[in-house]
């Protein structure tokens, strides 16, 4: 079982309000609303960097598409949207 972690951190004072209008709304908890935000944040960022990860790690091993061929295909689509 997961043991709850404790942490601090200095928001400002219009933040500290907004959080404190959304928590009576939703009847939910600061603490609630807090790690849900941070949940949904670390997941979408983590995602993101794990995804430039994974592309950087497939230029190393020479399966990457060189930007001259990627920018003459966006602009042959581009010409086509544009005519």
């Amino acid at each position: 079982m997961q043991k709850d972690v404790t942490i601090s951190a200095r928001i400002p004072k219009s933040l500290a309000q907004q959080i404190e209008k959304l928590s009576k709304y939703n009847k939910r908890s600061k603490s609630w609303l807090v790690e849900d935000a941070m949940r949904h944040y670390v997941m979408s960022h983590l995602e993101l960097v794990e995804s430039v990860e994974q592309a950087r790690k497939s230029i190393r091993q020479g399966k990457g598409i060189p930007h001259e061929k990627v920018l003459a295909e966006w602009q042959k689509m581009r010409k086509k949207l544009l005519s």
